[in-house]
């Protein structure tokens, strides 16, 4: 059983902002647990294909105030790509981490299928999707404070 302050539902985009917003406000060592359907952050831009890019300048599309590695050395318009929106994601989530020295259990390629609220603590079973599952993956019971979904 996994015990936590925060539980997200998702890595993608949204995933990434909620634990960026929550770093402000989680007090130092706290607890978090990820679960997504993929295998790393980034939601929809892990699957998308190599040639991919932004719609937008880059500067309009992070986390809070996070800066891109590349900011300084790039234009203002560049409209980045999947890989660099993929390590973006993954600088902010470390540095997330290391701010608040945060205690982060990502479960990657489980699934959220319901909650029930339990003496004021949300509880779940975050089920391996059928890929983990034939790896012998098993099913994680999580008790939080907090669910954002």
């Amino acid at each position: 059983m996994e015990e936590c302050e925060l539980c997200i539902i998702g890595a993608g985009y949204a995933g990434v902002n909620v634990l960026n917003a929550a770093c402000h406000h989680l007090p130092p060592g706290a607890r978090v647990v990820v679960i997504d359907r993929g295998g790393r952050w980034g939601g929809q831009w892990e699957g998308q294909y190599d040639y991919v890019r932004l719609h937008q300048p880059f500067k309009g599309f992070s986390a809070g105030a996070r800066e891109w590695a590349f900011a300084n050395s790039k234009p203002s318009g560049h409209l980045a790509s999947k890989t660099e929106i993929l390590s973006h994601f993954d600088d902010i989530v470390a540095t997330c981490v290391a701010e608040k020295n945060i205690q982060l259990v990502q479960l990657f390629r489980y699934e959220y299928h319901g909650h029930e609220t339990v003496g004021g603590r949300v509880q779940l079973t975050a089920q391996p999707t059928a890929e983990a599952a034939m790896g012998g993956v098993s099913p994680v019971r999580i008790v939080a404070s907090t669910l954002f979904r």
